[in-house]
């Protein structure tokens, strides 16, 4: 997350901080709800640095702002061993997660399906980030892009702890989302390319997702690659 990046745009910032008041708010809701058990040592280290990741996020244009162009490169740096730690951990607790159901139906299928997606959506769009370097435009509207796929997770659980319904974590999701496309808009009087591409990445996501999550072949093929 490096790069000489244009000073006097506070949109960033804010955005990434409401990103982790959310995440903090859905997880933390979820842990002190009653009945719930205490997470295990592997979803507390994908959560730690889950959490090093958003933190990172707000640090970034944070220093940007402050003009402290050396540190943000530093961290930059320490932003690529964190993602790999997001990559790793998020998928292997999603296979536990899938491991650990009762019984493995297709209700345990598709949330395996849409937890494995949004870690590697976050990913790609990491990775398409470290690529835009040297266009710091594209650069943050992708690394904000990829702290907002892989807040569904928590979405739903804040949803879920206010007593709205699992589906309701969309508005939240659409929300993050609109937000950049209308910081787009009125700051260069268009959709930068790379927010599109973001959009493209969730639209993706959603369409192709639904039929595949649901479908029975990939139920089959969740019991027999992570059963």
């Amino acid at each position: 997350m490096s790069g000489a990046v244009r000073l006097g745009e506070p949109f960033f910032l804010r955005h990434t901080l409401v990103m982790l008041l959310l995440v903090a708010a859905g997880f933390l809701g979820n842990a002190l709800a009653a009945g719930v058990p205490p997470p295990s040592a592997l979803v507390v280290v994908h959560a730690a640095l889950s959490s090093a990741w958003y933190l990172l996020s707000c640090l970034q244009p944070w220093l940007v702002r402050r003009g402290a162009q050396r540190a943000h490169v530093r961290f930059g740096w320490a932003s690529v061993v964190i993602a790999l730690g997001v990559l790793v951990s998020g998928v292997w607790v999603a296979a536990e997660h899938f491991r650990d159901q009762p019984v493995r139906d297709a209700r345990a299928a598709m949330l395996l399906f849409f937890n494995l997606l949004n870690i590697l959506q976050f990913f790609a769009l990491y990775c398409a980030a470290v690529g835009a370097v040297r266009h710091p435009a594209a650069h943050k509207r992708l690394v904000v892009l990829a702290g907002v796929v892989m807040t569904p997770p928590a979405l739903v659980r804040l949803t879920r702890t206010l007593g709205w319904g699992e589906a309701a974590s969309l508005i939240f999701l659409f929300g993050l989302l609109f937000a950049v496309v209308v910081h787009d808009r009125r700051s260069l009087g268009r959709v930068h390319k790379a927010t599109w591409w973001g959009l493209v990445v969730v639209a993706v996501g959603i369409a192709a997702g639904g039929p595949i999550a649901f479908s029975e072949w990939w139920a089959d093929l969740a019991s027999s690659a992570f059963g």
